[in-house]
C-alpha cells in the first residue's frame, strides 16, 4: 500500500514559511542604526546652530534658515520614521518566529501520523493474509472498524460445518480487537492530518497578515507614504523622500520646482500652448484623445514630466497616463503646502494615505488632482481603469469635498469594486473586469447652499467632460460595453445635469437616496442621455431607504423633482419612469438606516451586506436578474410590478446592457 513518505506531500499547496527571522532582524537591525545615525545628524545640526548663533551675513542667515527650516525638521522626521519601522519589523519577526515554530510542529505531526498510518496498514493487511480475507484500502481512507469475516480456504473443505464455525470464530477472537486498535489509530491519524491541514491554512494566513500588518505599518510612516506614492523609478523615489524632508537632492534646490501649465508641444494636443483652462474649460474629449494617440511616445513623455498638472487633469489622456503625471503632481504640492489651502492641505494628506493604502486588490490610481484653489478636487480610481469592461462613476452629495469625503468614499468605492467583482464571478463574466471612480471634484454644497441649483450647474460641466472623456479613451482600444453612472444624495442632481450635457449616452445611472433633480434642467429622464434596456425602458434605478428622511427634505425645501414619486410632496414634484428597488433589507441582506453612504452601524447604502450595495452592485455591471427583493417602475400615483427582461449573457456572446 502506498503511503506519502513526507508531509510535503499531503500539506496544502503553499507555505507560511519564506525567509527567515534573522533576514527580518538584520533590517530591524539596520534600522536601529537609522535611527541612531539619524539622532546623531540631529545633534549635528544642533552644533551648527549654536556656532552660528552669533555669526551675521546673508550667507550666515541662509544657512542658519536652511538647518532650522529643512535640515533638522529633516532629520527628526527620519529619526520617527526609524523607531517606527524598528518596531514594525520587531513586531513582524516576532510573529514570523511563531509561525515558523508552529509550522514545524505541524510538519512534525503530520510526519508520525504518517508513521502512525504506515505502520497500522501494514497490520491491517497482515491480519488480512492470516484470516484469508482479502483488504485493499487506500492509506487516506483506513479500514473499516469491522473486521472481514475469517475464511479458512482450503483447510475448511474437510471441516464438519460445526468445526469450521469454531475455527472461524477462533481467528476472529484471535485478530478481531488487534484489528479494531490498529483501524482506530489509523483513523485518528487521518483526522489529525486533517486537523494539522487547517492548522497549515491558517498559518498561511497568518503570515500573509503579519505581511500585510508590516506594509501597513510602514505606509503609515510619512517617509513610507512618499514611497507608495512615489513613481516607478529609483530616482523618483529618491526625489520624492529627498526633498520632502531636506528641500534637495544632490544640490537640485527644491524651490526649483514650478507648477507649470504652459509648454509649446501643448499646441499639438489642446490647439493652445497655454493649459491652464484645462480644468474649467476643458478642451473636446474627442479631440484630446485624437491628438494624444498621434503625439510620438517622446513628445507624450515631455508633456507629462513637464507639465503634469494639465496631463493630470485632462479628460480624453489615458487614465494610467493622467496617474502618472498626478503622481509626478503630488512631489510639487507636497512641496509646497504651504501655498495650499487648508482644505487642500487636508485633501492632500487623505489622497496620501488612500494611495498608501493600495494593496493591489484593487489597484489604486489617481484621475483628478487640482489644489490650487479655496475647495480641493480629486477624483481617484480602484481597478484597472482603461481596460476594465464595466466602469463606475461614483458622484458624492453635501458636504463632500475631497478634504472630508475622501476616507469614506475609498471606503464606499471598495466595497462597491468588491460587490461588482463577486457578481461578475458568479454570472461567469469575471473577464470582463470592472473599475470604479469616485468624483470627488465640484464644490459640493453645504447647508446654506443645497437647497439651490447653482452647486450642481457648475459641477456638471466638468463631469460631463469626464464621462465623454472615458468614451473617448476607450472609443480606439479597448471597447467600453457598460458605463455606469451612481449617485448620492445632492450628487444625483449634480449628474442628472451632466447627463443632459454629455456627447455619448452612459449605459446605466443609479441614484441613492436622492435629494431631488434640477426641474429647470431635467423635465423627463427623456433629457437624460442613458441607454435603454430591452423593454424600451431607460436603464436608470433609483432607491430611497424608509430612514432616510434627510433626502426628501432636501428635495421638498428645495423644489426639485424628486425619482422617488413616494418621498415627493406632491405628484408636480415629482419625475416617474426609474425602476425602484428597496434598500430596507431582504432575507440575509442588511437595511439602510439613514442617509449616509456608510454608517457607524454599518447600514449605509454603501456598507457592506446591505441590500442597497448589492442592488447597486447588480445593476450598475448589468446583472439586473441578481437583483433581491421588489423592483417596480416608478409612475406618479402607482407603482406596476416589473420584470427584468432576459438580457444575453456571455455565454450568447453577448453584454448583458448591449446585447451585442
Amino acid at each position: 500500500m502506498f503511503v506519502p513518505a513526507h508531509a510535503d506531500e499531503v500539506l496544502p499547496t503553499g507555505t507560511p514559511k519564506a525567509g527567515t527571522v534573522d533576514e527580518i532582524n538584520a533590517m530591524s537591525t539596520f534600522m536601529g542604526e537609522v535611527e541612531t545615525d539619524a539622532y546623531a545628524y540631529m545633534l549635528h545640526v544642533q552644533n551648527a546652530q549654536h556656532t552660528l548663533l552669533d555669526a551675521q551675513g546673508t550667507a550666515v542667515t541662509k544657512v542658519q534658515m536652511k538647518l532650522s527650516d529643512r535640515l533638522w525638521p529633516g532629520a527628526h522626521v527620519m529619526h520617527e520614521n526609524a523607531v517606527e519601522a524598528k518596531k514594525e519589523f520587531t513586531s513582524y519577526a516576532a510573529e514570523v518566529d511563531r509561525i515558523h515554530g508552529d509550522a514545524d510542529r505541524v510538519v512534525t505531526r503530520v510526519d508520525e501520523d504518517l508513521v502512525t498510518i504506515r505502520s497500522q496498514s501494514q497490520t491491517i493487511t497482515d491480519i488480512g493474509q492470516k484470516i484469508k480475507a482479502p483488504v485493499s484500502y487506500t492509506w487516506d481512507v483506513g479500514a473499516p472498524g469491522m473486521m472481514p469475516d475469517p475464511s479458512l480456504g482450503k483447510k475448511g473443505e474437510d471441516m464438519t460445518s460445526a468445526e469450521r464455525s469454531s475455527a472461524e470464530s477462533s481467528l476472529r477472537a484471535l485478530h478481531e480487537l488487534t484489528w479494531m486498535a490498529a483501524a482506530t489509530s489509523w483513523r485518528q491519524a487521518l483526522e489529525d492530518i486533517e486537523t494539522q491541514k487547517t492548522k497549515w491554512r491558517n498559518l498561511i494566513n497568518d503570515r500573509q497578515d503579519a505581511e500585510r500588518r508590516l506594509l501597513r505599518g510602514l505606509a503609515a510612516t510619512s517617509v513610507g507614504q512618499l514611497i507608495a506614492i512615489s513613481g516607478g523609478s529609483d530616482q523618483q523615489r529618491q526625489q520624492m523622500v529627498a526633498t520632502t524632508i531636506s528641500g534637495e537632492l544632490w544640490g537640485e534646490d527644491a524651490a526649483e520646482l514650478t507648477l507649470a501649465k504652459d509648454h509649446p508641444l501643448l499646441d499639438k494636443l489642446i490647439g493652445s500652448t497655454t493649459g491652464g483652462h484645462v480644468w474649467d474649460s476643458p478642451p473636446d474629449p474627442d479631440g484630446v484623445a485624437a491628438a494624444w494617440a498621434k503625439l510620438s511616445p517622446d513628445e507624450q513623455e515631455t508633456l507629462i514630466r513637464e507639465v503634469p498638472w494639465v496631463i493630470g487633469n485632462l479628460a480624453g489622456v489615458p487614465f494610467g497616463v493622467r496617474d502618472r503625471a498626478n503622481r509626478m503632481l503630488l512631489d510639487y504640492y507636497i512641496l509646497h503646502q504651504d501655498t495650499l489651502s487648508p482644505a487642500s492641505n487636508t485633501a492632500l494628506d487623505e489622497v496620501m494615505k488612500a494611495l498608501a493604502g493600495d494593496d493591489g486588490a484593487p489597484p489604486v490610481s489617481l484621475v483628478g488632482l487640482n489644489l490650487d484653489g479655496l475647495v480641493p478636487m480629486v477624483a481617484v480610481g480602484y481597478g484597472q481603469l482603461d481596460t476594465a469592461k464595466n466602469l463606475t462613476w461614483e458622484v458624492p452629495g453635501m458636504l463632500s469635498d475631497a478634504d472630508a469625503a475622501l476616507p469614506g468614499w475609498d471606503r464606499a468605492s471598495k466595497n462597491l469594486y468588491a460587490e461588482q467583482l463577486g457578481l461578475l464571478d458568479v454570472a461567469g463574466r469575471q473577464d470582463e473586469g470592472n473599475a470604479v471612480i469616485s468624483f470627488l471634484s465640484y464644490d459640493t454644497p453645504n447647508i446654506a447652499t443645497v437647497t439651490v441649483p447653482y452647486p450642481a450647474r457648475a459641477g456638471a460641466d466638468r463631469f460631463a467632460t469626464e464621462l465623454d472623456g472615458t468614451y473617448a479613451t476607450r472609443s480606439a482600444n479597448t471597447p467600453l460595453p457598460n458605463l455606469a453612472v451612481l449617485a448620492h444624495s445632492y450628487g444625483t442632481t449634480m449628474a442628472a445635469n451632466a447627463l443632459t450635457q454629455v456627447n455619448h449616452a452612459v449605459q446605466s445611472f443609479t441614484m441613492v437616496g436622492s435629494a431631488g433633480l434640477d426641474g429647470g434642467k431635467v423635465r423627463s429622464f427623456t433629457d437624460l442621455k442613458v441607454e435603454s434596456d430591452a423593454a424600451g425602458n431607460q436603464r436608470i434605478s433609483t432607491t430611497m431607504a424608509g430612514d432616510d428622511w434627510l433626502a426628501p427634505l432636501g428635495s421638498n425645501l428645495s423644489n426639485r423633482v424628486q425619482p422617488n414619486p413616494q418621498s415627493a410632496k406632491s405628484s408636480d414634484f415629482s419625475i416617474d419612469g426609474a425602476y425602484s428597488f428597496s434598500s430596507d433589507g431582504d432575507g440575509e441582506f442588511k437595511p439602510t438606516t439613514g442617509h449616509d453612504i456608510l454608517r457607524g452601524d454599518e447600514q449605509g447604502y454603501m456598507d457592506v451586506g446591505t441590500q442597497s450595495l448589492w442592488n447597486v452592485a447588480a445593476f450598475t455591471t448589468g446583472e439586473v436578474g441578481q437583483m433581491v427583493g421588489e423592483v417596480t417602475q416608478t409612475v406618479k400615483e402607482n407603482s406596476d410590478r416589473w420584470s427584468y427582461p432576459q438580457v444575453p449573457g456571455p455565454a450568447s456572446g453577448g453584454n448583458p446592457w448591449t446585447g451585442r
